[in-house]
């Protein structure tokens, strides 16, 4: 049995991270994902969060001041400089970044309209394998319902268009399927074709038009 930390260790620790981060305040999953040991640790020891980090001599951090849009795209920029580039992907951003991905694209809309708020490229990814997609897929699923996913869900979540997936695989059912899941609807190849040239028409405008399906 490991040596059980003690409430000076763990305030320690949190101070620490808050200094890493350069912040006054520390939010639980921001600890969880750069602190030493898990959040429920600190929780259990003094009975909250917030009782944490007031025992640490930090500021209570409000859900506002948390997740507040121009928190996020600090956050951003911070991972992207870390990395030394001008684009950032969402696994990218999940190893390095304090807040969730998902809280990301609900706050400011998808991952690359968040990523040119922060004044960033837009994501795109060239030379696009299958299982990279398969991969990313899994990802979403995992991070949405766990049991499938959607196309409203990966819109918003993935990495890769919904036209470049139904042209890897001749349809976002198959997709779906070769990733391991059960659609969760099935649909028709006419409905899938309505779905492809409507996300195609928001994204590349007249160029559809000009070669239709």
């Amino acid at each position: 049995m490991g040596k059980r930390v003690s409430s000076e260790e763990l305030v320690a620790d949190i101070r620490q991270t808050a200094d890493k981060l350069d912040q006054k305040y520390l939010t639980a999953d921001e600890y969880d994902r750069r602190g030493e040991y898990n959040k429920s640790t600190p929780i259990d020891r003094f009975g909250s969060w917030n009782a944490a980090v007031r025992e640490a001599g930090l500021e209570v951090a409000h859900k506002a001041q948390r997740n507040s849009k121009e928190t996020l795209l600090a956050d951003l920029r911070r991972v992207a400089d870390s990395l030394n580039q001008d684009h950032l992907t969402t696994t990218e951003y999940e190893d390095k970044g304090n807040h969730g991905v998902a809280t990301i694209t609900r706050r400011l809309g998808s991952w690359n309209d968040a990523l040119r708020e922060a004044g960033l490229t837009p994501f795109q990814k060239k030379n696009i394998e299958p299982e990279d997609i398969l991969r990313d897929l899994r990802r979403v699923a995992d991070d949405t319902n766990g049991n499938s996913v959607i196309i409203p869900e990966y819109e918003t979540h993935g990495d890769y268009g919904i036209n470049t997936i139904g042209a890897k695989f001749g349809s976002w059912t198959n997709a779906v399927r070769k990733a391991g899941f059960t659609p969760a609807t099935e649909i028709t190849d006419e409905e899938l074709l309505i779905d492809l040239r409507r996300i195609a028409n928001e994204t590349v405008g007249d160029i559809l038009l000009k070669h239709p399906f």
